[in-house]
């Protein structure tokens, strides 16, 4: 509680949430369309990002044995406006957010350290997380954990993924207001 968020500029971030006074909800999670609507016509806000932090434990392959992974789903924003660059690699892009030509993960460097053995070549390597292909782009900083307080991440991969890892979140979820199920900052 005492400690400061560990991003470069904690005291320029803010959680954002909604209230429901009809369901009785405060401070909850957000709709897409109310996120990309935040992003877009609040001048207040240098930028918005939303992330989907539910903890999903995932099968992962990249080569060995498979092995049980924590991931979240993020905006291609994400790293950028919590200002953390990739330790290793690159960060997502803001495009990548919706649409990519490949589906793109970023990885902690906990995991890239003790499954790839901090090796370099690991960037640009395939895993498979629940059937589906992503490449590695990036590795976060040393210490770098989510916005959730005891709760560490092993990837990063864009929200647009949600539909194809066996999430109930379908790709025309992004578009509706009466369903609320992101978090943003």
């Amino acid at each position: 509680i005492l400690r400061p968020l560990p991003f470069p500029s904690p005291d320029h971030l803010m959680m954002l949430a909604e209230d429901n006074p009809e369901k009785g909800w405060h401070q909850q999670v957000a709709a897409p369309a109310n996120y990309l609507d935040w992003q877009e016509r609040v001048p207040a806000f240098a930028d918005v990002a939303a992330y989907d932090d539910r903890v999903s434990r995932q099968t992962l392959s990249a080569g060995e044995d498979p092995v049980l992974v924590s991931r979240a789903n993020v905006t291609g924003n994400f790293f950028s406006v919590l200002q953390v660059p990739a330790a290793v690699g690159r960060a997502f892009r803001p495009e990548e957010t919706w649409a990519s030509s490949s589906d793109v993960a970023v990885i902690s460097y906990g995991f890239w350290e003790t499954r790839f053995g901090g090796d370099l070549s690991a960037l640009g390597k395939s895993i498979t997380i629940n059937g589906v292909p992503f490449t590695i782009v990036g590795v976060t900083p040393v210490r770098f954990s989510c916005l959730q307080p005891n709760h560490t991440d092993d990837l990063w991969v864009p929200l647009a993924t949600l539909p194809r890892l066996g999430s109930l979140i379908s790709a025309s979820s992004f578009a509706q207001r009466d369903n609320w199920w992101i978090l943003m900052v």
